[in-house]
């Protein structure tokens, strides 16, 4: 252990020996801090990035040592620009609740500790698990503590008049309604309470895409979130994966009125997301899940192409593992004569815009098998 005096009559701050010498073997970190010309200055240096750079602050003060540049670093650049409606998608596994949740939820009440900020989930139990690992920070992250006393509880279960997993509050705290902290849901919003910051993390889960009625409830608990719950001028960021073409994040994505950042676990050399096993395939985390390894995962019985194309590659259905390939379906300029017509219908009869489609379809099939599709048209309707 170490401790450096920062000033006459100031308590000394403890650094960490292991983070110290990690930082110094780091290229990018360790040479502006050996070239300042005391230790005060050092711990100055410091501070700041804790609060200019989340990869900085959550690698080495956080202690999630395994994240890595260029990928982490990236992301929590992206993260920082801090731009009101953002969807940040990345793979499970991938740390994105670790660098967009806990360090710049953390981060945030750092540099501005009057503003409260609520951690939102589709379920609570889930957001209560993420509250608690930022409280865990506060408790028992001694480097967190010693660089910022002002901004900790010495005893919080004491000192704190409010201290569980699903809120708590932290020093500078103005006394309004809404705690430093707090761990809410879709599905169990509050009453009264508006913060001026949300972070969603995993608002869209397998649970909420099960049918279209489950995507649309999803879609409106986060519409009365956004309009009841996020203060006036507030800033509401969404973290998560996609599971469904149709399921919200899809929605907002379509909308425009979000800023997209999407990194697949496998891309080619455009960006596209591919299967591991493709030409030209690149990892966008090979230290931990490199080619090899997301293969093994995709092949994984329990875990197959569907499930793959959704945690990993972000597209539900992924092109080059679709069970209808679009190569099969070339367009044709001309109608070809002597075909047999057929017509379908799926029919769901009801107008309201909440319903599902119904569908009517005419296809010709010549003597050979080929089919042309002829007609299609959806919408919704009371009767035929």
């Amino acid at each position: 252990m170490s401790s450096i005096e920062t000033a006459p009559g100031q308590e000394a701050i403890w650094l960490d020996p292991d983070i110290w010498q990690n930082l110094k073997s780091d290229p990018k970190y360790g040479p502006p801090l050996v070239t300042q010309s005391s230790d005060p200055a050092r711990v100055r240096m410091i501070r700041e990035w804790c609060l200019s750079d989340l990869f900085f602050f959550t690698k080495y003060i956080l202690g999630y040592w395994w994240l890595s540049a260029p990928v982490h670093e990236e992301f929590a650049s992206e993260i920082q620009k801090d731009i009101n409606f953002s969807l940040f998608l990345l793979p499970r596994g991938h740390c994105k609740t670790q660098l967009f949740t806990i360090a710049d939820g953390i981060r945030h009440y750092l540099i501005a500790p009057q503003q409260p900020i609520a951690i939102v989930c589709d379920r609570l139990k889930r957001s209560v698990k993420k509250t608690r690992a930022i409280k865990w920070h506060f408790e028992h992250n001694r480097q967190l503590r010693s660089l910022f006393p002002d901004l900790v509880w010495q005893n919080p279960q004491k000192d704190s008049p409010k201290w569980t997993d699903e809120e708590f509050i932290l020093p500078k705290h103005t006394g309004r309604q809404e705690p430093s902290f707090l761990a809410t849901s879709l599905e169990n919003q509050p009453t009264g309470l508006h913060f001026p910051r949300i972070k969603c993390d995993d608002i869209v889960t397998p649970e909420t895409v099960t049918s279209k009625e489950m995507m649309d409830k999803n879609r409106d608990a986060y519409g009365l979130l956004r309009s009841s719950i996020l203060q006036s001028g507030g800033n509401i960021q969404i973290t998560g994966t996609i599971y469904d073409d149709g399921d919200l994040h899809c929605e907002l994505i379509k909308s425009g009125a979000y800023r997209v950042y999407k990194r697949s676990a496998s891309f080619n050399e455009s960006g596209k997301s591919v299967l591991p096993t493709s030409l030209n395939a690149q990892a966008l985390w090979p230290e931990q899940f490199g080619l090899d390894k997301l293969e093994e995962i995709r092949r994984d019985p329990t875990v197959g192409n569907y499930i793959f194309s959704c945690q990993y590659l972000l597209d539900p259905v992924p092109d080059e593992s679709a069970f209808f390939q679009l190569p099969w379906f070339p367009r044709y300029s001309v109608l070809p004569k002597n075909l047999t017509m057929y017509a379908s219908a799926d029919l769901a009869i009801s107008q309201k815009d909440s319903a599902a489609y119904t569908a009517i379809t005419v296809v010709g099939v010549n003597l050979r098998s080929q089919l042309y599709l002829v007609y299609v048209r959806r919408g919704h309707w009371d009767s035929m």
